[in-house]
């Protein structure tokens, strides 16, 4: 079998990368997980080339100084890009990687690694391994006497690996690792980086160029014009300027005027399910992936939470539904909610739908909710809204009112 070639590579679908990993690595004779020491000679390194960029990488230039800047701190070796699915982690940490001119760089995507005990295995196999007999000591024979930057793209996956981490970054003092993650590893020595949208208060904002970029390649007849720019505008504010909702909405141009896609992203985001270009997942998708790796008490929450429009702050959730800290956290920590600096937890409002479509087919959970507003939770909080022409009501949080107080 040959060596040289990547064995670890985004062509590898489904089953078969894992079981490349499990072949290469019983022929080779590499444990999957494996104690460090100190024998062995270092095998000669060899980068792997990052993944050419089938697209323009438009904006984050904020947030590319912000990441160099923590890359060369001592104490951010294991820098985390955390945030919801469709958000750019991986596009941003790729670009941080190109830019880097004194480190070499191997990047890996760990999405079709089924089985946290074969990350080691599989880094090591990218990394062209010699006879060394096992696999973390094949990295840390590699990553001890250089500078090295590990870029290991969607680690949710894997999430039980990341204690391989922390410990190669214990006996490799100059390797680091850039991780993105749609949730926290949870190592001591993790730096949290949250992803968000791109900024898109004008014309010349990020957002804006990144919809007219993938406009143009959707429709090449597509002109941005004063008089579309409002539309275009609206459509990042819907979609809160998630880069991958912001392409799959430019994608309708083809046949759709921007002004009716705003209008119907104004109804849902029924449209962003659809998606573009070869291997694209739609936003749906990326939302049941996440759903599935919640817990129990965690997808009930979820869904629960739904129910509240512009944020809801940790008393709301205590008081309408007895939120248990953790699970909250746990959402937070899975990029399912957002913290701001004012203290309220905010959904991406493309997962909010998701959401409460889960809450529709939970009709009782539903109906207790409705009654809770009705008759219990709400009117402890102080705050009114309308439920219909004479009565008056008190309300959690930013509750979208109805004329039927019927949960959407």
């Amino acid at each position: 079998m040959r060596y040289d070639r990547c064995l670890v590579d985004t062509f590898l679908i489904g089953d078969e990368l894992s079981s490349s990993l499990r072949l290469e690595a019983a022929e080779l004779d590499l444990p999957l997980a494996s104690g460090i020491s100190n024998a062995g000679k270092a095998p000669e390194l060899h980068d792997a080339s990052l993944p050419q960029a089938g697209i323009s990488f438009i904006g984050r230039s904020a947030e590319l100084t912000e990441l160099h800047d923590l890359l060369h701190d001592l104490h951010s070796r294991l820098l985390t890009l955390v945030g919801p699915g469709g958000i750019g982690k991986t596009r941003l940490a790729l670009e941080l990687a190109r830019q880097l001119q004194d480190e070499s760089v191997t990047y890996m995507d760990l999405q079709q690694v089924d089985d946290p005990i074969l990350v080691p295995t599989a880094i090591a196999l990218k990394l062209k391994p010699s006879s060394t007999p096992n696999a973390l000591e094949i990295l840390r024979n590699a990553l001890s006497d250089s500078a090295h930057v590990i870029l290991l793209d969607n680690f949710e996956q894997v999430l039980d690996a990341g204690n391989v981490l922390t410990t190669l970054l214990e006996a490799c003092p100059k390797a680091k690792f850039v991780v993105t993650s749609r949730k926290r590893l949870a190592q001591p020595s993790e730096v949290l980086y949250p992803v968000d949208g791109l900024h898109f208060a004008e014309e010349a904002s990020d957002a804006v160029k990144l919809f007219n970029s993938r406009a143009r390649q959707a429709n090449a007849r597509f002109r941005p014009s004063p008089g579309n720019l409002t539309f275009i505008l609206e459509i990042c504010r819907l979609v809160e300027s998630s880069p991958l909702a912001i392409e799959l909405a430019a994608a309708w141009l083809r046949s759709v005027p921007v002004e009716q896609i705003a209008a119907e992203l104004q109804r849902g985001p029924e449209l962003l399910e659809e998606g573009v270009g070869k291997g694209r997942r739609s936003l749906r998708a990326i939302f049941e992936e996440s759903y599935k790796r919640l817990n129990e008490k965690e997808r009930e929450l979820l869904s629960s939470l739904s129910v509240f429009r512009g944020g809801f702050t940790r008393a709301d959730a205590l008081q309408m539904m007895d939120a248990p800290l953790r699970t909250l956290l746990g959402l937070a920590d899975a990029a399912m909610l957002r913290l701001t600096p004012q203290g309220r937890y905010v959904h991406h409002p493309v997962l909010q739908h998701f959401a409460r479509e889960k809450l529709l087919e939970a009709p009782t959970r539903k109906a207790a909710l409705e009654d809770a507003f009705r008759v219990g939770g709400a009117p402890r909080l102080g705050r009114t809204i309308t439920l219909d022409r004479t009565k008056k009501v008190r309300r959690i949080g930013d509750l979208r009112s109805t004329t039927t107080f019927k949960l959407p």
